[in-house]
């Protein structure tokens, strides 16, 4: 009995699966997924969607599988034979009613140009509104490019002005800019409510009493196509 013991120990299988989108029915890409109880368990989802966890030792062990807004718990799984397969399907989760702030997207990078970088283990989210708001920095407030301390890429980019408001459907953004005052904090806030009610937030800005702060604000609300699951954009 303990040598039988000590072989069981010893044995090590393939835990192995594929993530799927409840919605579409179609495989989920470059997902994150962690094996709980295993140092070694951490992988990503290949182009079909597939996982694989190898030379793991016969045991229990839980699904980790990190969504844009947080991890989701799967149930516990035992390896207790040289493969087990275990499908995750995505669908049920109620996205809907989150308001995602950028500080919870760890592995997404916001970006407001053309030109970031695309990686595998990372996501990238685009914003034209705040390119929009940088155009009205340079065209209505300072009447040139703007030059930043250290001349940043990003400013560079934006200096550009690729995107107008023109490319933009002028009902899911309101971006603004100009000094701070009652004045511009009150024509943010009459767009924002008369565009999307109690859907977006109040702004109210500490104001320089010289006169000297210049407010570049922009926000975009946009509801999705039904089919993909995250169903909401947030983007300020």
């Amino acid at each position: 009995m303990v040598f039988g013991t000590l072989t069981f120990a010893g044995t090590t299988g393939t835990i192995t699966g594929k993530v799927i989108d409840g919605a579409t029915n179609q495989p989920l890409i470059g997902m994150q997924i962690s094996l709980g109880g295993h140092k070694e368990g951490i992988t990503n989802t290949d182009f079909n969607g597939c996982y694989t966890f190898n030379n793991v030792p016969f045991g229990h062990y839980y699904i980790i599988l990190r969504i844009p807004f947080g991890e989701g718990e799967f149930e516990n799984i035992t390896l207790d034979t040289t493969i087990v397969e275990k499908n995750i399907v995505l669908g049920d989760v109620p996205v809907e009613n989150i308001e995602i702030t950028s500080d919870k997207l760890k592995d997404t990078y916001v970006t407001p140009h053309f030109y970031a970088t695309i990686s595998f283990d990372k996501n990238v989210l685009y914003c034209g509104s705040f390119q929009v708001a940088w155009n009205k920095l340079q065209n209505d407030v300072f009447k040139e490019p703007l030059l930043l301390l250290g001349n940043p890429l990003d400013a560079q980019q934006l200096n550009k002005m690729e995107l107008t408001e023109n490319d933009l459907d002028s009902n899911s953004y309101v971006s603004i800019a100009g000094i701070l005052n009652n004045l511009l904090l009150n024509q943010v806030n009459s767009e924002l409510k008369r565009k999307f009610g109690y859907n977006a937030p109040f702004v109210s800005e500490a104001q320089d009493k010289d006169s000297r702060t210049i407010l570049a604000y922009s926000f975009l609300y946009k509801n999705l196509n039904s089919q993909i699951n995250l169903k909401k954009v947030y983007c300020r």
